[in-house]
């Protein structure tokens, strides 16, 4: 009987100190927040504000992409493609019809930037991590 009680608490014990190491090591490695300012401005300034493109006199589809006009623009339009769809729709990259463009996904009409190179990974996953924290501005 006693040696059951040992080995149930031995167990317990061991449970308890793993539970609290993987905690540490999330805590370690916070999940950092994306930064509109730092990062995304740059990624849809270098990528979709080109005249003839989202910037100028008449922006392609009526969306500014200028560096001014970025966010607001993004946050408060939705898709002239699919009726009612949102470009951005903070928390769900799933549902977020910019980021179906620039992946060529369930889209309407051509994968954006159109007839340039697609962008990187990279840059599509930070603008996907950043619609799934929120899409805030800072």
């Amino acid at each position: 009987m006693i040696k059951y009680m040992l080995i149930s608490i031995l167990a317990i014990t061991l449970l308890v100190m793993f539970g609290f190491t993987q905690a540490s090591k999330k805590l370690e490695n916070p999940q950092s927040k994306i930064s509109f300012n730092k990062n995304i401005k740059s990624v849809l300034a270098t990528n979709c504000a080109q005249s003839n493109c989202h910037a100028g006199p008449e922006p392609w589809m009526d969306l500014n992409l200028s560096l001014e006009n970025t966010y607001e623009n993004i946050m408060h339009h939705t898709s002239k493609e699919v009726h009612g769809l949102r470009l951005i729709n903070p928390f769900h990259p799933e549902s977020s019809y910019l980021l179906q463009k620039i992946n060529g996904s369930r889209i309407k009409g051509a994968r954006m930037p159109y007839k340039r190179d697609s962008l990187s990974e990279k840059d599509i996953s930070l603008i996907e991590e950043w619609i799934q924290q929120g899409a805030i501005i800072d």
